[in-house]
């Protein structure tokens, strides 16, 4: 009968003592939960229907604008990847992707077709090839 009491000491010192109700539960994370909810305002709303968005229509990207360098000639001129040129202004034979790749092109044409103190040709300008060069 001696053991008896020896159960009720052990059962006393080693049993948390009774814990009072709590309004989330007992539970492994009832601790963890309590400190993380500071107020009690209900939930946002679901936003899956503003993430179901429809495609969007590529955007059409303008034609490629491509630039030739136009020449005015003062005397006849034979060269080889245009045949004869006659007095007046006539396109050059190559297209650019941009204005200053042309006039640059240009700039070198003119001065190897020009001896020095002379002028067969003259650099009239650069037009995109959808424009018409008056």
């Amino acid at each position: 009968m001696e053991v008896k009491p020896q159960a009720q000491m052990f059962a006393r010192v080693f049993h948390p003592p009774p814990r009072s109700p709590s309004p989330l539960g007992r539970g492994k994370y009832a601790r963890h939960t309590r400190e993380l909810r500071l107020d009690h305002t209900p939930s946002p709303p679901h936003l899956t229907h503003m993430l179901a968005l429809e495609p969007k229509t590529a955007p059409r990207s303008p034609p490629a604008q491509r630039w030739r360098n136009y020449y005015r000639v003062y005397t006849v001129l034979h060269l080889d990847r245009v045949g004869h040129w006659f007095p007046g202004v006539h396109v050059g034979p190559d297209d650019f992707p941009s204005q200053d790749i042309a006039e640059t092109s240009a700039r070198a044409f003119v001065a190897l077709m020009n001896p020095r103190g002379r002028w067969f040709i003259e650099y009239a300008g650069a037009f995109r090839e959808d424009v018409a060069a008056n």
